[in-house]
């Protein structure tokens, strides 16, 4: 990010930056997305180490088989937490992705 400048990394809700003064971000259009603009950029988020390993753990979780990603039963309250959230953005993501474009899916 640093081939940005500091308003440009604002106005696209750089985790790394606090939010312009006028509290207005550029909407995020990717894959044709017309919801609400995220409040902080997709890149930082989904770049998080902690992200990363949820995203890991629910491959294995959706295989019945996070016991053996955990070497042992998975005891962390957190790690649960993050899995049944991840599970239920990819359960809307799929939704959106099977939704028609004209009834504000992306399916074209």
């Amino acid at each position: 990010m640093q081939a940005y400048s500091k308003p440009v990394r604002q106005q696209w809700a750089c985790g790394y930056e606090l939010a312009p003064e006028n509290g207005l971000v550029e909407a995020w259009s990717g894959l044709g997305y017309k919801g609400d603009p995220p409040t902080v950029c997709p890149g930082y988020t989904t770049t998080l180490p902690e992200t990363i390993e949820i995203a890991r753990a629910w491959r294995w979780w959706d295989k019945g088989s996070l016991d053996s990603f955990c070497d042992r039963e998975p005891i962390n309250p957190a790690l649960k937490i993050g899995i049944e959230l991840f599970a239920g953005a990819v359960a809307s993501f799929e939704r959106w992705a099977m939704t028609p474009a004209d009834k504000g899916g992306g399916n074209s």
